[in-house]
């Protein structure tokens, strides 16, 4: 009898070897890749791994050569508040505080007693500066002042005084006031006091 099969065909291949991890191939419907939870819990893993050193070694490069600055502290009250006046300006003057970090302004606020919140004046000056004055007033006001300083860590404490300007302005020292004259023959005779003509 003659062998009517196909002699051609090859034997049926051994099913390929499960990588670790990977349940083995389904020899009836192809090569199938099922990922088991443990392998897809170490992918994660090694991808987060290789996130931070990333960040890491980004944060190390950009800190090469730079100093950590600490944070700026508010600046303390300033000290040493004075005022002057005349019957129509106020000089506000200061010092520096005396503790926290340095200012780099001052603010500087006037309002009248008993105005409004948007009444009154404010001045900022820079740090070197440590006076300033308000012009043009009503004679015989009062007026609340206040100083407080200023730098990149905020604002500091105020620190208020109050003062009543004058009426007018006080007679300065040099003003010429009338003199008496009195004569020589007055009190002594005539020929005295000729000899001193």
């Amino acid at each position: 009898m003659f062998n009517t099969g196909n002699t051609n065909r090859r034997a049926p291949r051994p099913p390929r070897a499960a990588m670790p991890g990977l349940p083995p191939a389904n020899p009836g419907s192809g090569f199938a890749l099922r990922l088991s939870p443990l392998f897809l819990l170490a992918a994660a893993l090694a991808a987060l791994a290789v996130v931070f050193m990333y960040d890491a070694r980004s944060v190390s490069a950009q800190a090469v050569g730079q100093e950590v600055r600490p944070a700026v502290q508010v600046p303390g009250p300033v000290t040493g508040l004075t005022l002057s006046s005349t019957a129509t300006s106020v000089t506000v003057r200061w010092q520096a505080p005396a503790s926290g970090d340095e200012p780099t302004r001052y603010i500087a606020h006037l309002r009248p007693e008993g105005g409004e919140g948007g009444s009154g004046r404010t001045k900022t000056p820079k740090a070197k500066k440590t006076s300033v004055t308000f012009n043009n007033l009503e004679p015989g006001a009062t007026y609340k002042v206040w100083v407080r300083a200023r730098n990149a860590g905020g604002k500091g404490e105020r620190v208020h005084a109050v003062i009543t300007l004058p009426q007018t302005d006080a007679l300065p020292n040099s003003i010429e006031r009338p003199v008496e004259v009195i004569r020589c023959e007055q009190f002594f005779s005539t020929a005295y006091c000729d000899s001193f003509k």
